[in-house]
């Protein structure tokens, strides 16, 4: 397990790639699970309206669509449990950050820890963008074209679940 959350914390710094995860469906399902989780306690910590749980699914069922469908249409389908294991556990390990800032943000005081979490939000953005740069094999600049085309239709889709 250490090797696993060594290599997510390699995907977030940029000095690894999802090339690098395991290739176990059994992983990408642990991932998704404790993400799944993961977001319904934050969610739920922030007094989110609506059914959390329906919400986290559907953004789960989103991410997970969008990934085989760009994979699919490179015509790489092999790297799917790798891309979405790189994609699941890089947010789960953003989210240890993430939660006691959005927590003190939720009152919409603090302007500093909101800065900081905009910072963080950029740097999840940027961390897929590497992550579908290796997994589509496409320029830099493209991995961020499509990290800014997943992270805007999952807000307009989800809601932002």
């Amino acid at each position: 397990m250490t090797d696993l959350f060594r290599t997510l914390l390699r995907i977030c710094l940029f000095q690894s790639g999802p090339q690098d995860m395991p290739a176990a469906t059994s992983i990408l399902a642990v991932l998704i699970a404790l993400g799944w989780g993961a977001s319904i306690l934050v969610l739920e910590q922030l007094g989110a309206a609506g059914p959390v749980a329906v919400e986290v699914t559907f953004a789960t069922a989103f991410a997970l669509l969008f990934t085989w469908l760009a994979l699919r249409l490179r015509q790489l389908p092999s790297r799917f449990t790798q891309t979405a294991s790189a994609l699941f556990g890089t947010d789960l390990l953003l989210l240890i950050p993430a939660t006691p800032l959005l927590l003190a943000t939720a009152g919409g005081e603090a302007p500093t820890l909101q800065l900081a979490l905009l910072a963080l939000w950029l740097w999840s953005i940027a961390i897929k963008g590497h992550i579908f740069r290796h997994a589509l094999d496409i320029p830099v600049s493209g991995g961020i074209a499509v990290a800014v085309l997943y992270t805007l239709l999952s807000l307009f889709l989800t809601g932002g679940a």
